[in-house]
């Protein structure tokens, strides 16, 4: 089974003028599920133009995937702010767990 994003994926932390802020929530249920995870961080980011999915052909399983690259040399970022809710690795099917960050 192959997963991919549903949306924007590719963004780079934008740190130096606002730090991110951390959100505890009072939830009931368990912690894991998605949706109810007891904190978010919300964060400063921008999409990073010149990082995209690398589609390979995977020889074992004899069709196409998309996999994440390594950071971009050089990010490449006019695009606006935004802000990006992040929650604990183990609330979401997909993740990202590292983040380039724009100087």
């Amino acid at each position: 089974m192959d997963l991919n994003p549903n949306a924007n994926w590719n963004y780079a932390l934008d740190v130096e003028k606002e730090k991110p802020a951390v959100e505890l929530i009072n939830q009931s249920g368990y912690p894991w599920d998605e949706g109810n995870s007891p904190v978010k961080i919300k964060v400063p980011a921008r999409k990073v133009s010149n990082w995209e999915l690398n589609k390979i052909y995977d020889e074992k399983w004899k069709l196409n995937v998309e996999r994440t690259p390594a950071f971009p040399k050089e990010i490449n970022s006019n695009n606006p702010v935004e802000y990006l809710e992040l929650v604990p690795y183990g609330s979401t099917l997909l993740r990202l767990t590292v983040f380039p960050k724009i100087k």
